[in-house]
Formats: structure tokens, sequence, C-alpha cells
């Protein structure tokens, strides 16, 4: 009786492989290390991209935007305001010196002085009347 006896093996356990296999392995082999260097590739642009982006940002951050624009508007509104108290000040300074006038004149010696300052008078108050 023969129960436990091997079945001849015929040569399958004998390592060799058919040369389609060996041209099999080379391309796939290939193509991972074409794959490869394609994913460098876009690394790269991936790199090239994230810095255009940052840059972007930081232009963004120096560039002007509606908030700056809206403080300039109201510093210039600022100023305008007391430019036009200061321009406010100085006519009723003027009408104030018109009214002290005589008592002006009494103290300049000549009437040659006292044209020259109604005439600067006259002009600053024309000046300021423009403003």
């Amino acid at each position: 009786m023969r129960l436990f006896r091997r079945a001849p093996a015929g040569g399958l356990l004998d390592d060799h492989r058919p040369e389609a296999s060996d041209g099999i392995g080379r391309t796939v082999v290939d193509d991972v290390d074409i794959v490869r260097a394609r994913l460098d590739l876009l690394d790269a642009r991936l790199a090239v991209l994230e810095s255009r982006f940052a840059d972007a940002d930081e232009a963004a951050v120096v560039l002007p935007d509606q908030g700056d624009v809206l403080d300039a508007q109201v510093r210039s509104a600022r100023l305008s305001a007391d430019l036009h108290l200061v321009a406010i000040e100085l006519r009723a300074e003027l009408q104030r010196l018109r009214g002290d006038w005589p008592a002006v004149t009494t103290a300049s010696p000549t009437g040659h002085q006292q044209e020259n300052l109604t005439e600067l008078v006259d002009r600053l108050a024309e000046i300021t009347a423009d403003a």
C-alpha cells in the first residue's frame, strides 16, 4: 500500500521563469521610475504655485484696501475741517484788527505805513475769503 508517497514534480518546482516575465518585470520597474520622475516634476510645480500664492498674500498685505482708503478720507476730512477753523479764526482776527485800527494808527508815526498796513489787511481778508 502506498499512502504517503509523493508524486513526481516533473520539473515544476524548478525556478525557471519564462522570458516574458523578465520583460514584464523590467517594464514595471521602468514605469515606476517614470511615475516617480513625473511626481517629482509635479512637486516642483506645486512648490512654484505655493510660492506664488505666498507672494500674492504678501502683496495683498502691502496693497491698500478699503479700510486704508477710508482712513485717508477721514484724515483728509479732519485736516480740511481744521484748516477751515483756522481760516475762520484768521477772519475774526482780521475783523478785530480792523476794529482796533485807530489805536494802531495812532501808534504809527507815518501815513505811508498806515496805507501799507491797510493794504496788507485787505489782501489777507481777500485771501481768507476764498478759502
